[in-house]
């Protein structure tokens, strides 16, 4: 029975002592938050100034690269023009070359065929000279063969020797001297002072064509109606 009495009273004293402990380890607790709140609130605020510095420091780089970036290319693309521009101008230039070179030779080829064509036109103007020595073909056009073959029929029947009666009028188509000779002076120099009966042929048809030209008919005013 004693036993028994003093374990409960040990129990009761245990417990007591371990409600003390609780309540000291409690207190102990409290104090020990209370002293550490500021602390953590210390390292809180550290940290998120760095946080704010660090992002603001990488804008700045960011920044700092975006505008570098920029100047590198505004540099590319000045040295791209540059060499543009250089490459474009060796193009003129070689154009330019190429274009004076084109004219030289085309200049030295129209020249080379001017001077053939001289060479030509001179050959032809002799040739036609020593075929007409007198130019009386330059008159042809004015009356035709078949005109003046009418005509030398009805003046003196086709005959180039042939004078009317007085002398006066000579030759196929009966000119006098001085007609003949204002004729002969205006277009074939040579025959000036020549008989008309002894110019040949082809230097009578001349005339006649040079004085038709020059007064149509009229010298002939009967004859010339037929040509």
């Amino acid at each position: 029975m004693l036993t028994r009495v003093r374990l409960l009273s040990l129990t009761v004293v245990m417990m007591v002592i371990l409600s003390s402990c609780t309540m000291v380890q409690a207190r102990s607790f409290a104090r020990a938050a209370a002293t550490d709140s500021p602390a953590q609130a210390s390292t809180t605020a550290p940290s998120v100034t760095a946080a704010k510095a660090k992002t603001a420091a990488a804008k700045k780089t960011a920044a700092a690269a975006k505008k570098t970036n920029q100047v590198q290319f505004a540099r590319r693309a000045a040295l791209l023009k540059r060499r543009q521009i250089m490459e474009q101008t060796r193009i003129d230039r070689v154009r330019a070359a190429k274009a004076r070179a084109d004219r030289r030779a085309k200049a030295k080829k129209q020249a080379e065929i001017n001077a053939v064509l001289r060479f030509l036109t001179a050959k032809a103007e002799e040739e036609a000279r020593a075929a007409d020595p007198y130019g009386y073909k330059r008159v042809e056009q004015y009356v035709s063969d078949a005109g003046l073959k009418r005509l030398r029929d009805c003046e003196s029947t086709d005959r180039y020797w042939v004078t009317n009666p007085s002398g006066k009028y000579r030759g196929a188509y009966q000119f006098d001297f001085p007609t003949w000779n204002g004729v002969a002076e205006r277009w074939f120099p040579h025959l000036v002072g020549v008989d008309p009966i002894d110019a040949p042929p082809e230097a009578q048809d001349a005339m006649t064509r040079a004085l038709w030209s020059e007064r149509g008919r009229f010298p002939w005013p009967e004859c010339g109606l037929r040509v």
